[in-house]
């Protein structure tokens, strides 16, 4: 029904990003507002963020689960690293985002445009990402009860 469905992918290396760069986007149409991290998640490998070090990356609907700010995370040795756009995502209307880690930062952009970037907190060290098997998932959640995996 496209409303709360997801899609598991099975982890593979060409999704685990390491210290790399790499950019992940896709279109979306919100269909209603995010309350209590409802209709937040998009496309990730993200456990929950009550599971620290479970986690990689994840492209949101939602940056802190009651707003409709898309936001791009990282999950890092030195935390949660996230940059969100300056606007909501509008209901109903079909968008374009694309999350990128770039030399360091994080950047978001939304139909083309880059709307954000932040600097990633790595106190000089190198970043690198968790690479923890998680799969990769499309669609309400990785948690969604209904899931198809491939």
């Amino acid at each position: 029904d496209g409303v709360d469905d997801a899609i598991i992918v099975k982890d593979a290396p060409e999704t685990d990003f390491s210290k790399g760069n790499f950019t992940v986007s896709g279109w979306v149409i919100k269909r209603s507002k995010t309350s209590n991290w409802g209709h937040y998640s998009y496309v990730g490998k993200w456990d929950g963020g009550a599971n620290p070090g479970m986690n990689e990356w994840s492209l949101c609907l939602s940056q802190k689960g009651f707003d409709d700010i898309p936001s791009f995370v990282i999950e890092t040795q030195y935390g949660l690293q996230t940059v969100g756009s300056k606007l909501p995502l509008m209901i109903n209307k079909l968008t374009h985002l694309t999350g990128v880690r770039e030399n360091g930062n994080l950047k978001i952009y939304v139909d083309g445009n880059l709307d954000n970037s932040t600097s990633v907190n790595d106190d000089g060290v190198s970043l690198s990402y968790n690479t923890t098997g998680q799969n990769n998932f499309i669609g309400k959640s990785i948690r969604s009860p209904k899931s198809t995996e491939l």
